[in-house]
């Protein structure tokens, strides 16, 4: 029996593979939506107990997607919603809760964090399932410990933490493609945009000078230094190429160790 139902509304398919699998090793029943409107469709068909809900998120944010739900929710309940967020600035916890969310988690959400704000609003914690005394031994990680992936493997998930990867290595070559595309027609806004959303990824994968370097794009974007962007973009693919290889590596060892 689950702990409750959670809606997780996340246009990233790695951090919402990511989010899905934390919540079902706590023992939650976790559902997705891509979009801020079809987090307000899934909320009109059926009752959650908790929604994690993306700030940014395309067309409908985070921020208006929750108030459209509190808008139809009236007085007869109150969701508990969570926001999920990158972005670390001043003001932004006090930006979440005027729009009606409940608390605020930072990406990449760890699980002790994540555990922390469900025993606030729903039930305990559900503790996962012990990884078997006589699992076979795997050969070595070349991630080192405490990485997000590592951590994932440690609460018997290696066989997602895989297929996250996966997501990851499928997705960031054409993602990189469409941020070259925007830097070199001088898409500013459309290469922000598609900065943020490879940074939540490459957060959620451990990659963090790529994220690190998604940020730095964001920022001179915002600044309008648009001389350094070509410079930015070559180093991000360089970095996806270092980063591709022990990726790659890992999810070979996690699919060996599954098997």
């Amino acid at each position: 029996m689950g702990r409750g139902r959670v809606l997780v509304v996340e246009d990233d398919p790695v951090s919402q593979r990511a989010l899905l699998a934390l919540l079902g090793g706590l023992g939650y029943q976790a559902e997705p939506a891509s979009s801020g409107m079809e987090a307000v469709e899934a909320c009109e068909r059926s009752a959650f107990d908790l929604v994690l809900m993306d700030c940014d998120l395309p067309g409908m944010d985070g921020f208006k997607a929750t108030a459209w739900i509190r808008q139809r929710e009236g007085g007869a309940r109150h969701t508990p919603i969570i926001a999920v967020t990158t972005s670390m600035g001043l003001g932004e916890r006090e930006r979440c809760l005027a729009a009606g969310m409940d608390e605020f988690l930072a990406k990449p959400v760890r699980e002790d964090a994540l555990s922390d704000a469900l025993e606030r609003w729903l039930a305990p914690r559900h503790p996962p399932a012990p990884v078997p005394d006589d699992a076979p031994p795997a050969r070595a990680s070349c991630l080192p410990a405490g990485h997000p992936l590592r951590a994932l493997e440690a609460k018997g998930l290696g066989r997602v933490a895989a297929e996250i990867i996966d997501v990851f290595l499928q997705t960031t070559p054409q993602r990189l493609a469409d941020i070259r595309a925007a830097s070199e027609r001088g898409k500013t806004d459309a290469l922000a945009s598609l900065a943020h959303t490879l940074k939540g990824a490459a957060v959620q994968v451990g990659a963090r000078q790529m994220a690190e370097i998604c940020a730095r794009i964001q920022t001179a974007v915002r600044e309008r230094r648009p001389h350094g962007l070509p410079f930015l973009v070559a180093d991000l693919e360089a970095d996806f190429g270092i980063v591709g290889i022990a990726l790659r590596e890992e999810s070979e060892r996690l699919s060996e160790s599954a098997r």
